[in-house]
């Protein structure tokens, strides 16, 4: 998969639909899919690694490019461990919120 190869196809994964971005591949043995917080999130069928081989332990996950950007997130070239930090600790803290909210 000649697209994938440079590691940062948020805009060229083969599943990717108008609207989206790819939002990473995730782990299919460790129920990876229930975590993700994104309301439009959509599984995809095929993984590829950076070098654009197929990766049969995981899955593509895309989300709504409106909904990231809603966020106050920028889709610009690859993510980094920065992005993903800010992405789960606003879902970390929504998670507290909601727990906080039923408990009362």
């Amino acid at each position: 998969m000649e697209d994938c190869k440079d590691n940062r196809f948020k805009d060229k994964h083969p599943e990717l639909r108008e609207g989206e971005i790819f939002l990473g591949n995730f782990w299919k043995r460790n129920n990876a899919w229930k975590p993700i917080r994104w309301a439009s999130k959509r599984k995809g069928n095929i993984a590829y690694d950076i070098y654009g081989d197929a990766m049969k332990e995981s899955f593509p996950v895309f989300i709504s490019r409106k909904e990231f950007e809603d966020a106050g997130f920028v889709p610009e070239g690859e993510f980094s461990m920065t992005d993903y930090g800010k992405i789960r600790e606003k879902h970390l803290a929504e998670a507290n919120a909601e727990r906080k909210t039923e408990v009362k």
